[in-house]
Protein backbone atom coordinates (compact mmCIF):
# COMPACT_ATOMS: atom_id res chain seq x y z
CA UNK A 1 0.00 0.00 0.00
CA UNK A 2 1.74 3.46 -0.85
CA UNK A 3 1.58 5.61 1.84
CA UNK A 4 1.45 9.37 1.01
CA UNK A 5 4.38 10.98 2.48
CA UNK A 6 3.39 15.43 3.51
CA UNK A 7 5.47 17.55 5.41
CA UNK A 8 3.64 20.57 7.41
CA UNK A 9 3.61 22.62 10.57
CA UNK A 10 0.81 20.58 11.98
CA UNK A 11 2.91 17.77 12.57
CA UNK A 12 0.16 14.61 12.86
CA UNK A 13 -0.27 11.64 10.86
CA UNK A 14 -3.68 11.29 9.47
CA UNK A 15 -5.11 7.82 7.42
CA UNK A 16 -7.61 8.77 5.40
CA UNK A 17 -9.12 6.22 2.82
CA UNK A 18 -6.89 3.59 1.26
CA UNK A 19 -4.22 6.46 1.23
CA UNK A 20 -2.82 6.87 4.72
CA UNK A 21 -0.92 10.51 4.93
CA UNK A 22 1.83 10.73 7.30
CA UNK A 23 1.96 14.90 8.04
CA UNK A 24 5.60 15.31 9.55
CA UNK A 25 7.33 18.11 11.33
CA UNK A 26 9.29 20.67 9.13
CA UNK A 27 11.96 19.36 7.18
CA UNK A 28 13.98 22.11 8.98
CA UNK A 29 14.19 20.36 12.31
CA UNK A 30 16.57 17.94 11.46
CA UNK A 31 17.13 14.75 9.48
CA UNK A 32 15.72 12.25 12.00
CA UNK A 33 12.27 13.59 10.94
CA UNK A 34 12.81 11.66 7.19
CA UNK A 35 11.13 8.78 6.80
CA UNK A 36 11.34 6.50 3.80
CA UNK A 37 8.02 5.67 2.14
CA UNK A 38 9.05 2.06 0.72
CA UNK A 39 10.90 1.12 3.81
CA UNK A 40 7.26 1.74 5.67
CA UNK A 41 6.77 -0.77 8.03
CA UNK A 42 3.02 -2.06 7.55
CA UNK A 43 2.16 -2.54 11.67
CA UNK A 44 2.01 1.47 11.71
CA UNK A 45 -1.33 1.21 9.52
CA UNK A 46 -2.67 -1.32 11.68
CA UNK A 47 -2.07 0.56 14.71
CA UNK A 48 -3.94 4.20 13.20
CA UNK A 49 -6.79 2.72 11.65
CA UNK A 50 -9.51 0.69 13.30
CA UNK A 51 -9.85 -2.70 11.50
CA UNK A 52 -13.08 -1.19 9.37
CA UNK A 53 -10.92 0.59 6.54
CA UNK A 54 -13.32 3.37 6.29
CA UNK A 55 -12.51 5.83 9.18
CA UNK A 56 -10.04 8.34 10.17
CA UNK A 57 -8.01 8.01 12.85
CA UNK A 58 -6.09 10.99 14.06
CA UNK A 59 -2.92 10.97 16.57
CA UNK A 60 -1.98 14.62 17.17
CA UNK A 61 1.23 15.42 18.81
CA UNK A 62 0.65 17.56 22.09
CA UNK A 63 3.26 19.21 24.91
CA UNK A 64 1.97 17.66 28.45
CA UNK A 65 1.89 20.48 30.78
CA UNK A 66 4.76 21.13 33.69
CA UNK A 67 3.80 18.96 36.55
CA UNK A 68 4.00 21.25 39.74
CA UNK A 69 5.13 19.55 43.07
CA UNK A 70 2.14 19.89 45.49
CA UNK A 71 2.40 20.58 49.79
CA UNK A 72 1.35 17.93 51.68
CA UNK A 73 0.89 18.64 55.56
CA UNK A 74 1.85 16.45 58.02
CA UNK A 75 0.86 16.13 61.40
CA UNK A 76 3.90 17.58 63.03
CA UNK A 77 4.57 17.67 67.17
CA UNK A 78 6.62 20.41 68.59
CA UNK A 79 7.41 23.72 67.08
CA UNK A 80 6.20 27.15 66.82
CA UNK A 81 2.50 27.10 68.10
CA UNK A 82 -0.37 28.23 70.55
CA UNK A 83 0.32 26.10 73.47
CA UNK A 84 3.57 24.29 72.69
CA UNK A 85 6.54 23.70 75.28
CA UNK A 86 6.90 22.71 78.61
CA UNK A 87 4.10 23.40 80.70
CA UNK A 88 4.88 25.26 83.78
CA UNK A 89 5.39 23.23 87.39
CA UNK A 90 3.77 25.77 89.49
CA UNK A 91 2.01 29.11 89.03
CA UNK A 92 4.99 30.88 88.97
CA UNK A 93 6.60 30.47 85.59
CA UNK A 94 9.85 29.29 85.76
CA UNK A 95 13.02 29.71 84.08
CA UNK A 96 12.95 29.40 80.03
CA UNK A 97 14.72 26.63 78.29
CA UNK A 98 16.63 29.06 76.09
CA UNK A 99 20.30 29.07 74.84
CA UNK A 100 22.50 31.03 77.48
CA UNK A 101 23.80 34.49 76.23
CA UNK A 102 27.64 34.66 75.38
CA UNK A 103 29.53 35.54 78.55
CA UNK A 104 32.47 37.55 79.17
CA UNK A 105 35.76 36.90 81.87
CA UNK A 106 35.21 40.70 82.51
CA UNK A 107 31.49 40.64 83.52
CA UNK A 108 30.17 39.38 87.08
CA UNK A 109 27.20 37.46 87.22
CA UNK A 110 24.33 37.60 89.56
CA UNK A 111 22.47 34.46 90.03
CA UNK A 112 19.12 33.40 91.41
CA UNK A 113 18.45 29.77 92.18
CA UNK A 114 14.94 28.52 94.46
CA UNK A 115 14.16 25.69 95.82
CA UNK A 116 11.73 23.37 96.17
CA UNK A 117 9.29 23.11 98.50
CA UNK A 118 9.88 20.31 100.44
CA UNK A 119 13.12 21.82 100.89
CA UNK A 120 14.20 22.55 104.64
CA UNK A 121 14.36 26.25 105.71
CA UNK A 122 17.89 27.54 104.76
CA UNK A 123 17.79 30.13 106.96
CA UNK A 124 18.69 27.59 110.05
CA UNK A 125 21.56 26.64 111.46
CA UNK A 126 21.99 23.38 110.19
CA UNK A 127 21.23 23.74 106.76
CA UNK A 128 23.66 26.83 106.79
CA UNK A 129 26.09 24.69 107.89
CA UNK A 130 25.86 22.44 104.61
CA UNK A 131 25.08 25.06 102.95
CA UNK A 132 28.97 26.84 103.66
CA UNK A 133 30.64 23.25 103.16
CA UNK A 134 29.27 23.68 99.53
CA UNK A 135 30.76 27.19 99.37
CA UNK A 136 33.86 25.81 100.25
CA UNK A 137 35.03 23.53 98.46
CA UNK A 138 33.16 25.29 95.14
CA UNK A 139 34.13 28.55 95.63
CA UNK A 140 36.97 28.74 93.33
CA UNK A 141 37.57 25.72 91.22
CA UNK A 142 38.57 26.06 87.35
CA UNK A 143 37.50 29.50 85.72
CA UNK A 144 34.96 30.02 88.25
CA UNK A 145 34.77 31.84 91.51
CA UNK A 146 32.21 32.58 94.46
CA UNK A 147 32.33 36.25 94.88
CA UNK A 148 29.17 36.98 97.25
CA UNK A 149 26.61 34.71 97.97
CA UNK A 150 23.34 35.60 100.48
CA UNK A 151 20.93 32.57 101.73
CA UNK A 152 17.34 33.27 101.86
CA UNK A 153 14.15 31.00 103.23
CA UNK A 154 13.69 29.12 100.07
CA UNK A 155 16.42 30.41 97.11
CA UNK A 156 20.08 31.64 96.89
CA UNK A 157 21.57 34.72 95.63
CA UNK A 158 24.98 34.39 94.46
CA UNK A 159 27.57 36.75 92.54
CA UNK A 160 30.07 35.22 90.97
CA UNK A 161 32.80 34.76 88.24
CA UNK A 162 33.92 32.78 84.85
CA UNK A 163 36.01 32.72 81.94
CA UNK A 164 33.45 31.86 79.92
CA UNK A 165 29.68 30.66 79.72
CA UNK A 166 30.71 27.01 79.81
CA UNK A 167 32.55 27.23 82.80
CA UNK A 168 29.92 29.21 84.83
CA UNK A 169 27.65 26.22 83.70
CA UNK A 170 30.18 23.88 84.87
CA UNK A 171 30.88 25.52 87.97
CA UNK A 172 26.88 26.04 89.08
CA UNK A 173 26.59 22.25 88.33
CA UNK A 174 29.67 21.51 90.74
CA UNK A 175 28.60 23.97 93.54
CA UNK A 176 24.41 22.56 92.90
CA UNK A 177 25.75 18.58 93.51
CA UNK A 178 27.25 19.84 96.71
CA UNK A 179 24.69 21.59 97.77
CA UNK A 180 22.06 18.73 96.61
CA UNK A 181 23.86 15.99 98.11
CA UNK A 182 24.67 17.67 101.76
CA UNK A 183 20.94 18.71 102.07
CA UNK A 184 19.56 15.78 101.51
CA UNK A 185 21.65 14.10 103.74
CA UNK A 186 20.39 16.26 105.93
CA UNK A 187 16.87 15.55 105.78
CA UNK A 188 17.44 11.77 105.14
CA UNK A 189 15.75 12.16 101.54
CA UNK A 190 17.46 11.36 98.10
CA UNK A 191 16.15 13.56 94.53
CA UNK A 192 16.22 17.06 93.58
CA UNK A 193 16.45 20.25 95.57
CA UNK A 194 15.79 22.77 92.73
CA UNK A 195 13.01 23.74 91.50
CA UNK A 196 14.49 25.33 88.39
CA UNK A 197 17.05 26.01 86.48
CA UNK A 198 19.38 29.12 87.93
CA UNK A 199 18.35 32.75 86.74
CA UNK A 200 21.88 34.75 85.74
CA UNK A 201 21.59 38.42 84.98
CA UNK A 202 25.30 39.42 83.61
CA UNK A 203 26.39 42.77 85.15
CA UNK A 204 27.88 45.06 82.79
CA UNK A 205 28.72 48.74 83.94
CA UNK A 206 29.72 49.65 87.67
CA UNK A 207 26.39 50.75 88.38
CA UNK A 208 25.02 46.91 87.72
CA UNK A 209 27.63 45.88 89.94
CA UNK A 210 26.60 48.26 92.86
CA UNK A 211 22.88 47.74 92.80
CA UNK A 212 23.27 44.07 92.45
CA UNK A 213 26.08 43.97 95.30
CA UNK A 214 23.53 46.31 97.84
CA UNK A 215 20.54 43.72 96.50
CA UNK A 216 22.47 40.37 97.27
CA UNK A 217 23.80 41.22 100.78
CA UNK A 218 20.62 43.50 102.00
CA UNK A 219 18.20 41.05 100.61
CA UNK A 220 17.66 39.72 104.54
CA UNK A 221 16.40 43.47 104.92
CA UNK A 222 14.17 43.60 101.67
CA UNK A 223 12.41 40.34 102.78
CA UNK A 224 12.00 41.33 106.76
CA UNK A 225 10.33 44.43 105.36
CA UNK A 226 8.14 42.64 103.43
CA UNK A 227 6.87 40.58 106.09
CA UNK A 228 6.79 43.83 108.01
CA UNK A 229 9.26 42.75 110.70
CA UNK A 230 11.71 45.44 112.02
CA UNK A 231 15.49 45.01 111.41
CA UNK A 232 18.52 46.97 111.54
CA UNK A 233 19.88 47.67 108.02
CA UNK A 234 23.39 48.45 109.46
CA UNK A 235 24.11 45.04 110.73
CA UNK A 236 25.34 42.49 108.54
CA UNK A 237 23.57 39.12 107.61
CA UNK A 238 24.84 36.16 109.32
CA UNK A 239 23.68 34.04 106.15
CA UNK A 240 25.38 36.20 103.89
CA UNK A 241 28.79 36.81 103.07
CA UNK A 242 28.93 40.40 104.54
CA UNK A 243 29.11 38.41 107.70
CA UNK A 244 33.29 37.60 107.74
CA UNK A 245 34.33 34.76 110.25
CA UNK A 246 37.92 33.66 110.97
CA UNK A 247 37.33 30.06 111.87
CA UNK A 248 36.82 27.61 108.96
CA UNK A 249 38.27 27.97 105.04
CA UNK A 250 37.28 30.58 103.26
CA UNK A 251 33.76 30.20 101.80
CA UNK A 252 34.33 32.91 99.00
CA UNK A 253 36.92 33.83 96.29
CA UNK A 254 38.84 37.17 95.65
CA UNK A 255 37.24 38.81 92.73
CA UNK A 256 39.44 38.99 90.07
CA UNK A 257 37.45 41.27 87.09
CA UNK A 258 37.77 44.95 87.35
CA UNK A 259 33.82 45.68 88.06
CA UNK A 260 33.98 44.15 91.45
CA UNK A 261 37.40 44.97 92.73
CA UNK A 262 37.43 48.79 91.48
CA UNK A 263 34.60 49.68 89.49
CA UNK A 264 31.41 48.78 91.57
CA UNK A 265 32.88 51.64 94.59
CA UNK A 266 32.52 54.23 92.63
CA UNK A 267 28.85 53.74 92.49
CA UNK A 268 28.14 52.04 95.30
CA UNK A 269 25.51 53.17 97.96
CA UNK A 270 26.24 53.88 101.23
CA UNK A 271 24.23 50.82 102.49
CA UNK A 272 26.63 48.60 100.71
CA UNK A 273 29.47 50.09 102.14
CA UNK A 274 28.13 50.00 105.72
CA UNK A 275 27.58 45.72 104.83
CA UNK A 276 30.90 45.77 103.82
CA UNK A 277 32.70 47.37 106.52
Amino acid sequence: MPLAIRSDNIGHVSLQGNAPIVNLPPMSLGNRYRYDAHSADLDLTRQLTDGRGGRILELCRFKMARTKQLSLRLPTWGGQRRGAGRKPKSEQPGVPHVSRPLLSKHHPVHVTWRMLPHVWNLRSRRSFRELSAAFAEACNRAGFRLIHFSVQGNHLHLIVEAADAVRLSRGLQGLAVRIARRLNRLMGRAGKVFADRFHQHVLCSPAEVARAVAYVLGNFVVHALRRGERVEPAAPDEFSSAHRTDTGPPLVAPAQTWLLRVGWHRRAPQAAYSLLA
